[in-house]
């Protein structure tokens, strides 16, 4: 019992030793910092250090310390610092080496009370735009929790919240691009809704990856180009989202100033149409600005920019294109061709495949240039079929009275997954690069590259396929896709 008194008692007179010791150190700190203090400052200290004893905050100082050195080692993108009132004014904060605001030699001792620590300790951050995501990614590598709150982006080190505040910076930048847009631009009109849409954008921003109003300027640049491009050769609708959006006018998505407390949707959605002989020209306009972010859709081509989409219904140009190519292809129109070019029409549009097979023509138009090739003839889907031949994706016309073709055509249910295309002139490796700058990344196999168009895949293969004796062509699709299911397992 007499063991234990004593190691209380030894132990209660170390920790007071330590208390001390660590004012002696905080009133030598302090004295450097303010020289001319005089009597108050050992008061000070000792009051100041009486409260974060109680409140347990040294600990959360070191910690906080310790982040604030390690993000302005990380990044010199931070424009100020501006922490709530206590660690603003303690001295004792500052002597333990937590440096947030610039320091005046001659001022007098900050006012500093218990009753600021009612208040949440917190620290707002400032940083270049550029760097926000860069910090974000760095602190997700060392596994912060960041998440939104109303200026910003934030997340709590223990009982210290690190705030990025950016609503005012991105205000700013959507200012910046409108009167770049506009000769006579209504910012004070306009900027109370302004900063609510920023906040609510922050709000619903995927935090994992994140955008700093990218997409607006990517599709408002996009936007701007197509009507100077086109003019009113082509068209445009915008949905309620955006066109109630003053971020969306800021921006050059939409060209007129939203009606105030009009009502806002979660639609935001650009959708826009040409005539025939423009479509190429669009495509491309498309693939210029969002490059590998152009894929199919059920009934055109789509650009999605994650709050934002942009939409080109295809399916009436496709019509289009495959009857205009049929005609010059073809010099009979007759019963027979003309039932088949509509089955397989409504085929396509049944699985959903107008865009991929409208995106598969571009390239195969655009590689021939590009790389001075030429498609060969196919034995799989497209190889069977007329519109596709008419859509110049393989060489030679199928027997358009073959009626299993026809059949299959007609029966809409075996939707294949895949088209191959092979080129039988040009070189293969720079075809296959080409497509890469074109679709993305590719998947290799033994014999082709595979890419994503959407919900198709195009397989390019560096020599014709060979359909196995006694399999028919449309089952070729399901036999691989089963060969490399078993393939994954050993028996």
């Amino acid at each position: 019992m007499k063991k234990k008194k004593n190691t209380a008692k030894k132990d209660k007179s170390a920790q007071k030793s330590a208390r001390e010791a660590l004012r002696f150190q905080m009133l030598w700190e302090a004295k450097k910092l303010y020289p001319n203090a005089g009597s108050e400052l050992p008061e000070r200290i000792d009051m100041e250090c009486s409260i974060m004893e109680e409140a347990n905050l040294f600990p959360y100082i070191e910690e906080t310390k310790d982040f604030v050195n390690a993000l302005r080692g990380f990044s010199q993108g931070i424009v100020s610092v501006n922490p709530s009132p206590f660690l603003r004014n303690s001295i004792v904060v500052r002597c333990l080496g937590l440096n947030l605001i610039q320091f005046e030699a001659d001022a007098s001792l900050p006012v500093l009370s218990k009753d600021m620590l009612e208040e949440s300790l917190t620290i707002d951050i400032c940083l270049n735009l550029s760097d926000v995501i860069p910090v974000l990614e760095w602190l997700r590598a060392n596994d912060k929790n960041v998440c939104a709150y109303e200026d910003g982006l934030m997340f709590k080190l223990n009982i210290v919240s690190i705030r990025f505040p950016i609503v005012h910076s991105l205000q700013a930048l959507a200012l910046e691009k409108a009167k770049n847009i506009y000769l006579d631009f209504p910012e004070d009109e306009i900027s109370q809704q302004l900063q609510q849409e920023i906040r609510a954008y922050i709000a619903q921003m995927n935090i994992r990856h994140p955008h700093l109003l990218e997409e607006y300027e990517a599709l408002g640049c996009f936007m701007i180009a197509f009507r100077a491009q086109f003019n009113t050769s082509v068209g445009e609708k915008i949905s309620a989202g955006l066109k109630n959006s003053v971020l969306a006018y800021c921006f050059g998505i939409t060209t007129a100033l939203p009606v105030e407390n009009e009502e806002q949707t979660k639609e935001k959605n650009v959708e826009i149409s040409a005539q025939p002989k423009d479509c190429d020209e669009v495509i491309d306009l498309m693939k210029e600005h969002f490059h590998t972010q152009v894929i199919g859709s059920s009934n055109g081509l789509q650009v999605d920019l994650d709050s934002l989409k942009l939409e080109f219904p295809l399916t009436g140009i496709f019509r289009s294109f495959v009857i205009s190519g049929a005609t010059s292809l073809y010099y009979n129109i007759d019963r027979v061709l003309k039932q088949r070019v509509e089955t397989e029409l409504d085929c396509y549009e049944h699985w959903g495949i107008v865009g991929e097979m409208m995106l598969l023509r571009h390239f195969v138009t655009s590689v021939s240039v590009k790389c001075d090739a030429s498609v060969g003839s196919d034995k799989t889907l497209l190889g069977h079929s007329v519109a596709a031949f008419c859509l110049g994706l393989v060489k030679e016309s199928p027997n358009v009275e073959d009626e299993k073709d026809l059949k299959y055509f007609q029966q809409k249910e075996r939707f294949p997954g895949e088209v191959n295309v092979y080129f039988e002139a040009g070189q293969y490796e720079n075809i296959v690069h080409y497509a890469e700058e074109y679709f993305g990344t590719a998947q290799k196999s033994e014999k082709a590259f595979s890419f994503n168009l959407g919900k198709l895949n195009l397989q390019i293969y560096k020599e014709p396929i060979e359909i196995p004796e006694g399999i028919s062509w449309y089952k070729l699709g399901t036999i691989r896709k089963m060969m490399s299911y078993y393939s994954k397992y050993q028996y």
